[in-house]
């Protein structure tokens, strides 16, 4: 079996624009976002 490991942060750079766009919309989307990225760093290997 092959793992291949992937460089997260160009990604990561090239969505920021969106996610702060989506932030932007409304305080509860703001904090979902958070939320949801707080989460998704505990599985972070970057």
């Amino acid at each position: 079996m092959t793992v291949n490991t992937v460089d997260k942060a160009p990604f990561i750079e090239a969505v920021q624009p969106m996610y702060d766009e989506v932030k932007g919309s409304s305080p509860a989307v703001a904090d979902l976002v958070d939320r949801i990225q707080a989460e998704g760093a505990n599985y972070s290997d970057n």
